[in-house]
This record gives structure tokens, sequence and C-alpha cells, in this order.
């Protein structure tokens, strides 16, 4: 499974592979796209969009939160286990 991880991994962009492993990095902790927008320094448009494409790949988990503070929804991403 980890060769096959590897190979899917392998198709990936660049900025999909620098998003990726901030989440392999964050051990489990769900990551936002305002979290990918503050450590790479992209656009948090961008964020999301690499994320959804990440989790459509198999690589995240997506999971959408409601939450007070935030008024409104938002979308959480952790890594999928393999």
């Amino acid at each position: 499974k980890k060769e096959k991880y590897n190979q899917k991994k392998q198709k990936l962009t660049d900025n999909q592979i620098e998003v990726l492993e901030v989440l392999e990095l964050a051990n489990g902790i769900e990551i936002t796209a305002k979290d990918i927008e503050e450590r790479l320094d992209i656009k948090q448009v961008s964020g999301v969009r690499i994320l959804k494409a990440l989790a459509k790949k198999g690589f995240l988990i997506e999971d959408k939160k409601t939450s007070l503070e935030s008024r409104g929804a938002v979308l959480t991403f952790k890594i999928k286990p393999f």
C-alpha cells in the first residue's frame, strides 16, 4: 500500500506536495485553508482548491464543521490513513 501511495504522490503538483507535507507534519490534527495560507503564503482560495483536490485523490479526509466564532461552516482536512 505504501508503494501505491508513493506512486500516486509522484503525480501531484509541487503545491499539492507542499500542502500534503504540512498535513503529514500535523500528525492527524485537522487543518483549514487558513492554516495553509498562513504556513505556505498562498491565497486561501488556492488552499481550498488544493485541499479539495487532495481529498478527491484520496490523500485527505474532508470535513465540514460549524462554529459560533466563524459564523458559518469551516472546511477541515486531515491525512487519510492508508
